[in-house]
């Protein structure tokens, strides 16, 4: 199901499938998922995703039910909207067995870039134990590919001066070992977060 909520006939169409009769905790017009999807709008820029990234994320929604003095179960309706280029979109849609005193969901949907931004907001004004800034994953894996660079670099001078008898050799394998070992666990890191094609190993 992809219904873009500017086609009203389509998105009530669908809405009465799954309701039925039922009327009073539904969803059951165009309206109701307007305001559903203004405040999802409203939440993305609040929690720092751009426009171009609003494109993917989306809102799951059942609307709360009745207070606890009503005695029986209920129909009601469950959603799924999308957020497209521009357009929302209901891509979900489906009935749902209430009980007095439900509480309201209402769950964003983020992509994985959304997340990204969101986690940028929330950290900017925050350091790390060794005062270091947070990174999204992008970041992590350009600054884990550039340790690993600079690993396989101190390396090649730790084995050029080995050669030369410049250190003694129990002393260059102590060296050797601890930079061959931060260099793996760096390129672990890289491979985890999508990287591998990125690794120099030599």
């Amino acid at each position: 199901m992809k219904i873009n909520l500017k086609n009203k006939a389509k998105i009530e169409a669908a809405l009465k499938a799954v309701n039925g009769k039922a009327d009073a905790q539904t969803i059951s017009c165009v309206e109701q998922l307007e305001e559903i999807t203004e405040r999802a709008e409203r939440e993305l820029i609040g929690r720092g995703v751009s426009k171009k990234e609003r494109a993917g994320c989306g809102v799951e929604y059942v609307p709360p039910g009745p207070s606890n003095a009503y005695k029986y179960s209920y129909v009601t309706t469950r959603v799924i909207l999308t957020r497209g280029g521009k357009d929302w979109f209901l891509t979900e849609c489906s009935r749902l067995e209430g009980w007095p005193g439900q509480r309201e969901v209402f769950r964003l949907r983020v992509t994985d870039i959304a997340l990204n931004q969101i986690k940028r907001l929330l950290t900017e004004d925050l350091v790390d134990a060794d005062g270091a800034a947070f990174m999204d994953d992008a970041a992590r894996l350009t600054a884990e590919i550039r340790r690993v660079d600079e690993k396989n670099r101190k390396i090649e001078k730790l084995e050029r001066r080995a050669h030369g008898a410049e250190l003694r050799v129990k002393e260059l394998r102590a060296i050797l070992s601890k930079e061959r070992s931060e260099r793996e666990a760096a390129q672990r890191t890289v491979a985890r977060l999508g990287g591998v094609e990125c690794l120099n190993i030599k």
